[in-house]
């Protein structure tokens, strides 16, 4: 069974508007997790199995755009 990982922090506006573009078709399982009542940032957890995956890929995604929506 599959065990989910932080993989770091986004806007929940931002989580929303990368699955609707896709993510959620690469990283199926993946969820949005905000504790806070008083701020829109939470944290994103992927299957341990697509880590490597997304790692890649924002690797390349930084070096073609200079930036990735989910940060450290």
């Amino acid at each position: 069974m599959s065990e989910l990982v932080k993989v770091g922090k986004t806007m929940k506006g931002t989580f929303q508007q990368i699955s609707e573009q896709g993510f959620l078709d690469q990283f199926p399982g993946s969820e949005f997790r905000n504790e806070s009542k008083f701020t829109g940032i939470g944290d994103v957890y992927i299957k341990s199995e697509l880590v490597e995956t997304f790692n890649d890929l924002k690797k390349q995604v930084i070096k073609q755009n200079g930036s990735f929506p989910i940060l450290d």
